[in-house]
C-alpha cells in the first residue's frame, strides 16, 4: 500500500533544501516508505476547499485536503463516516481554540513554537481561518481534529464511547446504495 501525498511535501522531503526542512524530514524516516504516491494539488471542491483529490480507490470517501503552511504540501485528510465527514487537519492547526467558529488564541508557548516550525506564516493562518470558517458554516456536517491537541483526542473519544453506548434502533436493516455519477464534481456529497 502506498503513501500518499502531495507531490510538494514529497518534493519538499526529499530534497530537504532548508533547514527547517532538513530538521522537519528525517533522511531515515523517508527512505523506510516502500512506495510513495504522489498527488498533484489539483481536484475538486470540497466544503469551498479546492484541488482536493480523492484517494484512489476509496469512491470519494478519503480525500486529501490541501492545507499548506506548515509545511509546502502539507494536507488533512477528510474520511466520509456514516453521517458526516471527519477532516484530520495534521499539523494545520496545534490548539483547538484556533478553529473554533468564535476564534481565539492558542497559548502563547503554542504560538511560539508553531512560527519556530511554519514553513510559511501566512499560508498557515490564512488556513486556520479557512479551517475556523468550515467549523462554523459545516457544524455537524464537518469534525475537525488535529495531531497535537488532546482535548480533540478526548473529545472524539468521548463521542465514540456515546455513539457505542447509545441504544440500537430494532427497525429493519437500510442497505445503502451503490453511489451514482454526479453531474458536478462535489466531494461534500455521496451519492
Amino acid at each position: 500500500m502506498p503513501v500518499h501525498v502531495f507531490a510538494a511535501e514529497l518534493r519538499a522531503a526529499s530534497h530537504r533544501a532548508t533547514l527547517g526542512e532538513r530538521n522537519r524530514y528525517r533522511k531515515a524516516q523517508i527512505d523506510s516508505v516502500k512506495k510513495w504516491a504522489a498527488v498533484e494539488e489539483e481536484g475538486e471542491t470540497w466544503f469551498g476547499f479546492s484541488a482536493v483529490r480523492a484517494i484512489p480507490g476509496t469512491r470519494d470517501e478519503v480525500l486529501l485536503v490541501p492545507l499548506p503552511g506548515h509545511s509546502r504540501g502539507h494536507c488533512g485528510v477528510a474520511v466520509r463516516r456514516v453521517d458526516d465527514w471527519l477532516l484530520h487537519c495534521g499539523d494545520a492547526y496545534f490548539h483547538h481554540s484556533e478553529v473554533e467558529p468564535g476564534g481565539g488564541l492558542p497559548p502563547r508557548g503554542v504560538r511560539f513554537f508553531e512560527s519556530v516550525v511554519e514553513f510559511n506564516g501566512a499560508e498557515r493562518r490564512a488556513n486556520q481561518a479557512r479551517l475556523r470558517e468550515l467549523a462554523r458554516l459545516a457544524a455537524g456536517e464537518v469534525a475537525l481534529i488535529c495531531s497535537h491537541d488532546l482535548s480533540d483526542f478526548f473529545g472524539m473519544k468521548s463521542a465514540q464511547r456515546e455513539a457505542q453506548a447509545a441504544p440500537q434502533p430494532s427497525a429493519a436493516p437500510q442497505f445503502m446504495s451503490a453511489p451514482q455519477p454526479v453531474q458536478q464534481r462535489d466531494l461534500r456529497a455521496r451519492r
